[in-house]
């Protein structure tokens, strides 16, 4: 399953500093009661793309600390995905040797890729992406 615990954390945490609780944080946003803030808060789900800069004014943030929050959270969930046994038959087919560093401070990922043999067509089983983050892979897998 699916957790969105970075995005949860932020948003549990300012909504209690701008005093606010879970139904005047979604009217806010327009959803009818407060039950879709709490499922953010548990980590069931994370903000649709397009209520993001309602979310972070409401909670009195810069809209990239949620993105960012969104994007660990998509990272953690790809990386849990990659390690399962479609990562294995991706890895018989294309063989990439993959070395990731995270480096706190600036936040960066720096990612290698090499590839023995091209592929023609390659499995997708990730799940549910958010666009950033489809757009980041797609812009990455043009790169290679």
């Amino acid at each position: 399953m699916k957790k969105f615990n970075n995005v949860a954390k932020i948003v549990r945490i300012k909504r209690a500093e701008v005093g606010l609780s879970q139904t005047d944080l979604s009217k806010i946003c327009n959803y009818k009661n407060g039950q879709f803030v709490s499922n953010v808060e548990r980590g069931l789900c994370s903000i649709p793309a397009k209520k993001l800069k309602i979310f972070a004014k409401a909670l009195n943030l810069e809209p990239n600390i949620l993105v960012k929050a969104m994007l660990r959270d998509e990272w953690i969930y790809l990386m849990n995905e990659v390690r399962g046994e479609e990562c294995q038959k991706i890895t018989q087919q294309i063989k990439p040797v993959l070395s990731a560093t995270v480096t706190p401070k600036m936040e960066t990922v720096t990612t290698t890729c090499a590839v023995e043999k091209p592929t023609q067509s390659i499995p997708r089983k990730l799940g549910t992406v958010s666009p950033v983050v489809e757009s980041a892979i797609n812009t990455f897998m043009q790169n290679l």
